[in-house]
């Protein structure tokens, strides 16, 4: 059910045993296997028997020396070593200059800031290619829709063919594509007409339309930019120009709906946008006959949390649990940041009972992570409320989702709880675990 269910291996060089049992404790919670050792006498064999260690974090000076001229003796003999980040509590030029000579991929102040570190980790061991464009290419022609697609998807990005335009918005409404390439002349409806019909909804007014067509007349290509397109490309057309049209417009869309969806500190979908989302996935959910889980998740007295250590604090508080919920959920789950410390979950094809154990694996990871200002620790944990569709009817997912959510804060929080359509005064709670030390 979790997403990231092979665990990375990190080689962890440390000599301070405790030091090296907290770090563990905290990397584990955010899907890290690490294999610790005290010196770096054992690298080269560490190396060579563990393929699948994908990166090292190691202290600059261990109690017996430096262990930079070990890496770089490694490097020198040509052993392969995945990157390695420093870390230490000795903060001088020489100690950066050691790191660098080692070729560090990055070096990390004690005491250690673990969020960084973990995201620095994230990108080392679980680079993301980039999502391809989605396009959808519109032409009553097969022949010709299937052509134009055929050049995209061998430049990588996912085009698909429709030859009804009265399919066109239901397909969009589906897909959210990253552009549309219609032709201008169609039976039923013209490219113009449908272009209209599409800037009618205020969700696809940016979305970008290229009509591509044989049409040589100027007054006509004008009208159809008139018309809501953004271009006009006019067969036949040089594969690379059509291409590189479509691929540099589909960029410039995703990039400015990313800056309008996202929320400012978390990356995350925002309140807006995780609703706009949650309606699509019911759509497919009750097209599919499938199920969709909804869960809002909040932070447990987070004010005292800004009270006692400041909002930069919380703020730190905050990106923790987005770590967790980015690196724990599917690919094909949405994450948003609801208001505040509160976030919503959207879990498509899973059931009520599957997302409450999934919610629950979470919470018991977010439960263990430490957060360290100001020279003390303390823990967080969350309250999370679930309701599922078709256990609940679509217009009332939210509202019995935020009603699991006032159980489970009633129940002395700390715990995840589920509502039925027909449970909604009587929500069904998975018992938490003891209280975190």
């Amino acid at each position: 059910m979790l997403k990231n269910a092979i665990q990375p291996t990190i080689l962890f060089i440390e000599d301070s045993e405790s030091f090296a049992t907290m770090l563990t404790e905290q990397l584990t919670q955010y899907g890290f296997r690490t294999l610790w050792r005290p010196t770096a006498d054992t690298l080269d064999q560490d190396l060579r028997s563990n393929p699948d260690i994908l990166a090292i974090i190691c202290d600059v000076f261990l109690e017996h020396g430096s262990a930079a001229p070990q890496v770089r003796a490694l490097r020198k003999i040509g052993t392969p070593c995945p990157p390695i980040v420093f870390i230490s509590g000795n903060l001088s030029f020489t100690t950066r200059l050691e790191a660098a000579r080692a070729h560090a991929t990055a070096f990390f102040p004690k005491p250690l800031d673990i969020g960084a570190l973990v995201d620095c980790l994230e990108a080392l061991t679980r680079p993301s290619a980039p999502e391809p464009y989605d396009i959808v290419v519109v032409d009553d022609a097969r022949a010709i829709a299937e052509y134009h697609a055929s050049l995209l998807n061998e430049a990588g990005m996912r085009a698909r063919v429709l030859t009804d335009p009265v399919r066109v918005y239901d397909a969009i409404l589906e897909q959210e594509p990253d552009l549309l390439v219609l032709d201008l002349h169609m039976p039923v409806c013209s490219g113009v007409e449908l272009a209209a019909v599409i800037r009618q909804d205020p969700r696809f007014v940016g979305l970008p339309i290229v009509f591509l067509s044989g049409d040589q007349d100027l007054d006509r290509r004008i009208g159809a930019m008139r018309f809501g397109a953004d271009d006009f490309l006019v067969k036949p057309i040089d594969p690379r120009f059509f291409v590189s049209s479509v691929a540099v417009r589909a960029a410039r869309y995703r990039e400015m709906r990313s800056r309008i969806s996202q929320d400012s500190l978390t990356g995350l979908l925002n309140h807006t946008s995780i609703k706009r989302q949650l309606d699509i996935e019911i759509s497919r959910a009750q097209r599919a006959r499938k199920p969709v889980s909804f869960a809002l998740v909040d932070l447990d007295h987070f004010k005292r949390v800004n009270d006692r250590f400041g909002h930069p604090v919380g703020d730190e508080v905050i990106l923790s649990l987005c770590r967790l919920l980015t690196q724990r959920l599917r690919k094909s789950d949405l994450a948003g940041r609801y208001g505040g410390e509160e976030f919503a979950v959207i879990l498509p094809d899973t059931d009520l009972h599957q997302a409450g154990h999934l919610l629950d694996e979470i919470r018991l990871a977010f439960r263990q992570i430490v957060h360290y200002p100001m020279g003390t620790s303390f823990h967080c944990t969350f309250s999370c409320g679930i309701a599922s569709y078709p256990d609940a009817a679509p217009e009332h997912l939210i509202s019995f989702a935020d009603k699991a959510l006032y159980e489970a804060k009633r129940l002395s929080r700390d715990r995840v709880t589920l509502i039925g359509g027909n449970a909604a005064k009587n929500p069904a709670a998975i018992k938490p675990s003891p209280p975190a030390t």
